[in-house]
């Protein structure tokens, strides 16, 4: 599963695994659902830097990840490029914290 699914399928022990974080089980789903809220708002805020305003005012109302989720699966669909943008983006955070954890 590549860095992308495991944040879009908020896979969280995958998640911390693959960010090369060990915790204790009771630190880890707190430290698991920042992160993922961290990543929603790289999502947004990528959408947000490539859409239309018509479209931005429209993703306004997809506050929570589940229609976040399908508010970027339609966006993307229509808007070329954008999914390779938000991948991009999400890579690059990823690598960042994964970087930071490691020191």
């Amino acid at each position: 599963m590549d860095k992308s699914e495991l944040i879009l399928k908020k896979e969280k022990r995958e998640l911390l695994a693959s960010l090369g974080i060990n915790l204790p089980e009771s630190e880890a789903e707190e430290v698991a659902d920042k992160l993922l809220e961290h990543f929603d708002k790289i999502i947004i805020e990528t959408l947000l830097l490539n859409l239309s305003l018509e479209d931005a005012e429209g993703l306004s109302e997809s506050t929570n990840s589940d229609k976040l989720e399908a508010a970027v699966e339609e966006l993307a669909a229509k808007t070329p490029g954008l999914l390779e943008k938000i991948e991009t983006a999400l890579s690059n955070e990823f690598e960042v914290i994964k970087a930071a954890y490691a020191k």
